[in-house]
């Protein structure tokens, strides 16, 4: 993995190391698999036969499952693997994924709401 011969890399000393580069790695493979999936019309290949058309779902669940390999905490690469992957022994998401999806969504609830959508009430 090139981002990680970066990270990790001790030739040239960083301005600003990464205390824990696969934390890093993780964040990056699964923003990857998101900007894959985000496109059904998209078309993938891999960078070193770019003529060969490649899956797209299956370079996403690659990506999504390093990252979960580099942090397996990472409850939302966990969980878009387990639905891109139509994982029939998750059962539903986890509460830490649900928990940060409503904590994260509640910054946005009001412009949503009004601004979006023209509640007015």
């Amino acid at each position: 993995n090139k981002a990680y011969a970066i990270l990790t890399q001790r030739e040239v000393e960083p301005t600003d190391p990464p205390h824990d580069p696969t934390y890093i790695l993780s964040e990056l493979q699964y923003r990857i698999g998101l900007a894959i999936t985000h496109s059904d019309g998209r078309k993938c290949a891999m960078q070193d036969d770019p003529d060969t058309p490649v899956d797209c779902k299956q370079v996403a669940t690659h990506a999504f499952s390093l990252a979960t390999k580099f942090n397996p905490e990472n409850e939302n690469a966990k969980h878009m693997l387990a639905a891109i992957t139509a994982d029939a022994t998750v059962k539903r998401a986890s509460n830490t994924y649900v928990t940060a999806l409503f904590d994260e969504y509640a910054h946005n609830f009001e412009h949503s709401l009004v601004d979006e959508l023209g509640y007015n009430g």
